[in-house]
């Protein structure tokens, strides 16, 4: 893999737009589960976009404004100190997130879970970057795998099957990406992967 081919692939698959996307691919393919019924085409869609408005466009001004005060040195965070201000503001924001889209569109409660765990994997990442630094791509990646497979299990009848083994294509791809990049060890990336998967499949069921 080439080292351009690694950074379109950090970019395209950035933690930030996995939201986006995994709420996409389920309104795609079972939009009841993640909307109330009834609700247009042009409906969800614009639903789908108030979800990348709220957990990627915001919060990444946010880092653009954290840069610009000084508060961080780099948007790609490399320094694993500078991690722990934007993770925990970002946590906060999807949060947020999850009350307002359960409050005021009223999605289900299976879309609340899935912002919920999303500001869960960010606080974990928070916490373990006090000590260590850890894949955020790779943590994402993992999340987006194991939420496809909790909802895949608890709910056969969806057809989420094509885009599990997408998303478990698209995680080897990223992994790689960041490994060729050499922005993390081996350790740091499946570390990342295998605690996305683990608390992204348990935190489904739970809720």
């Amino acid at each position: 893999m080439s080292a351009r081919l690694a950074t379109l692939l950090s970019y395209l698959f950035h933690p930030l737009l996995l939201a986006t996307y995994l709420f996409a691919l389920l309104t795609h393919f079972d939009p009841l589960l993640v909307l109330p019924p009834g609700m247009t085409v042009k409906g969800r869609w614009l639903v789908v976009l108030i979800v990348w408005l709220t957990t990627f466009a915001i919060p990444a001004i946010s880092l653009y404004l954290l840069k610009a005060t000084g508060q961080i040195s780099s948007l790609r965070l490399y320094e694993r100190q500078e991690r722990l201000l934007p993770f925990f503001y970002v946590a906060l924001l999807y949060g947020t997130t999850a009350w307002f889209f359960s409050r005021q569109i009223m999605v289900t409660p299976a879309a609340s879970a899935l912002f919920i765990l999303i500001a869960v994997l960010i606080f974990c990442a928070g916490f373990i970057t006090l000590f260590w630094k850890i894949s955020v791509h790779s943590l994402g990646v993992g999340g987006l795998c194991g939420s496809l497979l909790a909802i895949g299990l608890a709910q056969p009848e969806n057809s989420l099957f094509v885009a599990l083994l997408a998303a478990m294509l698209i995680s080897g791809l990223v992994m790689a990406a960041r490994l060729r990049l050499q922005a993390h060890t081996p350790a740091q990336v499946y570390v990342g992967f295998v605690l996305g998967v683990f608390i992204s499949f348990m935190l489904i069921f739970w809720l």
